[in-house]
């Protein structure tokens, strides 16, 4: 039987590596400043999540 917090802990991280990889690719571009903003503040933000997933990921010992 699957554990859910696994699949919680895969169904949170996988999504992040598509954020950060479409982040990436936006920056490769010529941006104007407010979208060079917004794309600064949805990556902090998903820097932040992934900072908490990987603490609740030590904390229950993975």
């Amino acid at each position: 039987m699957s554990n859910p917090l696994s699949s919680l802990e895969r169904e949170s991280i996988d999504p992040l590596t598509h954020i950060f990889l479409s982040l990436d690719l936006l920056e490769t571009n010529p941006l104007s400043e407010d979208v060079r903003d917004c794309v600064n503040i949805i990556r902090r933000n998903a820097e932040r999540l992934e900072q908490l997933i990987k603490d609740w990921q030590h904390d229950n010992g993975r």
